[in-house]
């Protein structure tokens, strides 16, 4: 790829004058030197902020992962106790239907034997 002439020039002009620059003990690129050792001590401090959120979230996200284990227990406990109550619910409304027929055949003896007697007389 051939340069145009102009740009040519431009560089020449360009390259002159740094290298006077430099001859005569300034640095031309000391500013832009400066501003990005700026910029690279902002984004050490950043990323630096990052890790400590970082760590941060890790230590919560644990704390989390034991309270959700603990919760995670309490509600199996929960479901076998509800279980239990459930079986307790079946178990008695076995035994009142057994003593509802019960009481009912007793009702029914007692009827006829009242009846029994009311013919009697």
């Amino acid at each position: 790829m051939i340069l145009p002439k102009k740009r040519i020039i431009q560089m020449m002009k360009q390259y002159l004058k740094t290298l006077w620059l430099a001859l005569m003990g300034c640095n031309p690129y000391e500013r832009e030197l400066d501003d990005m050792r700026g910029k690279y001590e902002k984004t050490a401090e950043r990323v630096s902020g990052l890790q400590e959120l970082y760590f941060k979230t890790l230590e919560i996200n644990e704390q989390i992962g034991k309270q959700v284990d603990k919760l995670e227990k309490r509600a199996k406990g929960d479901v076998k106790l509800i279980e239990n109550l459930r079986k307790r619910i079946r178990e008695k409304d076995a035994l009142i239907d057994r003593m509802k027929k019960d009481y009912q055949k007793h009702i029914a003896l007692y009827t006829e034997e009242i009846d029994k007697l009311r013919n009697k007389d």
